[in-house]
């Protein structure tokens, strides 16, 4: 996928700034031209227009408010741009007539947000089935089987050492890749460390999707590292963090069947569990905003920044079909101070070879 990077100081600002394009009519019909799968109607421009203008002003609203409200605004914002993306994307209108999700207390009872379970619908108008079609390209989870909202958090790269901390023998779902370059090879490696909990490594990486299409079976580790050899002409697998390094994401086991629905479809459930949490059971949200006696108030406040800022990047790289990456401008100063790569050098020490020689022919 081609990386497209955007310096930009405010990145949640130049986000929404390519995304406000699409609430106007004429860019909605130039995408849907170009992408040759319908003719703009004046009714299918005016819902993705309308969409997007209430996914950011929910947006705008959720950045400013209490935790008491946050999870609510933020999860209608998320409806609301994938509504209107979905049907960019898809050539018409999702059929969405509900949430896809509700929400339970685990049986035995218990305060922690973690064990609250998240429960996928199978009906026709579920949001989360017809969301993941169009944005995760999978029919949907399995109906009736349940989803802790650990797990959700588990799954989400930036949120990985907060997890930990809250949860420090929990489970996580990602696995961060070294990347390096050197002298022209990409090498790619895994710490070992990162398989805890008496995770098997070659069994782990086995639940990566796709792992087996990308990667050589890597040969039982003799250091610190697990190294990964790409198979020749393989697609690049896994996802990138908003720093931009790189994360392999293992699946979730349901029904006997390994399900990964990216991190689009993840967030919307975390956000659909802390949402209803705070509308319907203030009674359990209450306590936990004044004086959170579970540990997991920092956890809840970093996903949902997390949330905010990332889903929007991550539905423009939908849209464009690229990776687009937010980062802060790097003056000429800064780029000085940047250590010489290997290229650099020897286009350097090649000058002054080509120099010498021709002061001694001179």
């Amino acid at each position: 996928m081609n990386v497209r990077t955007i310096q930009t100081e405010e990145p949640r600002v130049e986000q929404w700034r390519l995304l406000s394009r699409f609430s106007y009519d004429p860019n909605i019909s130039r995408f849907l031209t170009s992408r040759g799968t319908t003719v703009p109607t004046p009714s299918l421009t005016e819902y993705v227009a309308g969409c997007i203008r209430q996914a950011h002003a929910y947006f705008v609203a959720s950045t400013g408010a209490p935790l008491d409200i946050q999870p609510l605004l933020l999860y209608y914002g998320v409806t609301n741009l994938l509504a209107g993306t979905g049907a960019m994307l898809a050539g018409q209108r999702l059929p969405v007539d509900s949430h896809g999700m509700a929400l339970r207390r685990p049986p035995g009872g218990g305060n922690r947000i973690a064990d609250l379970e998240i429960v996928p619908s199978t009906a026709t108008g579920s949001g989360l089935n017809q969301f993941m079609k169009v944005f995760a390209r999978s029919a949907g989870l399995y109906g009736g089987v349940p989803w802790t909202v650990g797990e959700i958090f588990g799954s989400v790269p930036d949120l990985k050492e907060s997890f930990r901390e809250c949860f420090p023998t929990g489970a996580t779902f990602t696995l961060p890749v070294e990347v390096l370059r050197r002298e022209g090879l990409v090498i790619e490696r895994i710490a070992l460390t990162e398989f805890t909990g008496g995770r098997d490594v070659v069994e782990t990486l086995r639940r990566v999707p796709g792992f087996g299409e990308s990667y050589i079976r890597p040969a039982l580790p003799g250091g610190d590292y697990v190294i990964l050899r790409r198979k020749v002409g393989a697609v690049e697998l896994g996802s990138h963090s908003l720093g931009g390094s790189k994360w392999l994401h293992i699946a979730h086991e349901k029904q006997g069947h390994l399900v990964e629905p990216g991190q689009v479809i993840l967030m919307l459930m975390g956000l659909f569990a802390l949402g209803h949490l705070s509308r319907y059971f203030p009674e359990q949200w209450n306590p936990f905003v004044r004086a959170d006696a579970t540990g997991e108030r920092i956890l809840v406040e970093r996903f949902l920044e997390i949330a905010l800022r990332f889903i929007p990047n991550l539905v423009l790289n939908a849209l464009f079909d690229e990776r687009i990456q937010f980062v802060y401008p790097v003056s000429d100063s800064d780029r000085a101070k940047a250590p010489l790569t290997g290229d650099e050098i020897k286009s350097i020490v090649h000058q002054e070879v080509d120099d010498a020689i021709r002061k001694q022919t001179v």
